[in-house]
């Protein structure tokens, strides 16, 4: 019995909304840009994704995020800029992996 109880709540901490967040899956354009940015190569491209991410997301999602406390996620906005920009060599997607990170994680 004690078995099941433990799977039934694993499942249901998976499915949780803050489960997906320590995953990365928020929904939202910050978290769109962290996505999608890494490894980009020029600022061409990191517009044409920037422009993407404003598209599939409305305003809300870019005003109203709360900042994302994960166990297995970054602990800081540092953090995740150091992570996140390491291998980026366009200019607009450094800038724009910064605020992201920002935006999203505690300072």
């Amino acid at each position: 019995m004690k078995k099941q109880s433990l799977i039934i709540f694993l499942l249901l901490l998976c499915l949780s909304s803050n489960a997906q967040a320590w995953w990365g899956e928020k929904d939202n354009y910050w978290q769109c840009l962290l996505n999608e940015l890494t490894d980009v190569k020029n600022d061409i491209a990191a517009e044409s994704i920037i422009n993407q991410c404003k598209d599939q997301h409305p305003i809300h999602t870019r005003v109203f995020v709360k900042k994302n406390t994960s166990w297995f996620g970054y602990s800081t906005a540092k953090h995740c800029v150091n992570s996140k920009a390491k291998s980026v060599r366009s200019d607009v997607a450094a800038q724009f992996i910064e605020a992201a990170c920002y935006k999203l994680y505690p300072n």
